[in-house]
């Protein structure tokens, strides 16, 4: 009886490329799954302080700029947006949004040093006069101007005091 050379070679390394499939399997499994490292488990930083407990950290000056910064943008794109009562409708709660964001920014600015509000105050200044045109413009369109001016009366005084801060 024969054997053939090429079967018998066959059956001795089915091991070894089993053992290649299965890992390169799990290494694609392990990449593809977005581990990058150790996973530490995510919980909210707290800082104690003496006279009040527990409390979320204070945004810096730093994240209060460009919270500030994309909140105004989104007003702006809000704006922008509003061309008929379809689109009005689709963009009032984006509207609605970004001036709960920017009554937050105004309450956090009020803990920061009066240079750093100047500073911030400053740096809006620049996008006010746009902004104030792009709401007189919404308010001004028949049929959306009613609709919107409840959250456009927000966003003015939270937008006016930000700027004199």
């Amino acid at each position: 009886m024969t054997t053939n050379p090429a079967s018998s070679n066959a059956r001795s390394t089915w091991p070894f490329w089993t053992t290649a499939a299965v890992g390169l399997l799990g290494l694609g499994w392990y990449f593809s799954s977005g581990h990058i490292g150790p996973q530490l488990a995510s919980t909210t930083a707290t800082e104690t302080s003496e006279t009040v407990g527990l409390r979320p950290p204070e945004m810096t000056a730093v994240e209060l700029k460009m919270e500030l910064y994309s909140s105004v943008s989104a007003v702006r794109v809000a704006l922008q947006s509003m061309t008929n009562p379809a689109t009005t409708r689709t963009y009032l709660p984006q509207l609605q949004d970004a001036a709960n964001r920017l009554d937050r920014v105004n309450d956090r600015i009020a803990q920061l040093s009066p240079g750093a509000r100047r500073g911030m105050a400053a740096s809006l200044a620049p996008t006010m006069r746009p902004l104030n045109q792009m709401l007189d413009r919404v308010l001004a369109m028949p049929d959306i101007g009613e609709v919107a001016k409840p959250t456009i009366d927000s966003v003015r005084s939270t937008l006016d005091a930000l700027a004199r801060a």
